[in-house]
């Protein structure tokens, strides 16, 4: 975990980044081998056009994508 997060953290991350920089620590801190999105709880913090803070989470079907897109649970990645 603490390897991938010296490898992969930038100090100028975009969100997207920085959520699948979260989500790959998480997976590796789990030790699990398949993507499921129940696995996680995953909720986020931002800012809307007008500056109001919005609260949601990320989960069922856009998780997953996030979870496959950046294969979080590729099998090499899990071996290092």
């Amino acid at each position: 975990m603490i390897s991938t997060l010296k490898e992969d953290l930038k100090p100028d991350c975009s969100f997207n980044e920085a959520l699948v920089l979260a989500l790959k620590v998480l997976g590796k801190s789990m030790d699990a081998t398949a993507p499921n999105p129940d696995m996680f709880e995953v909720g986020i913090l931002q800012k809307d056009a007008q500056g109001n803070l919005i609260q949601r989470k990320i989960e069922g079907d856009e998780l997953m994508q996030i979870l496959q897109t950046n294969k979080i649970f590729d099998e090499e990645d899990s071996k290092k």
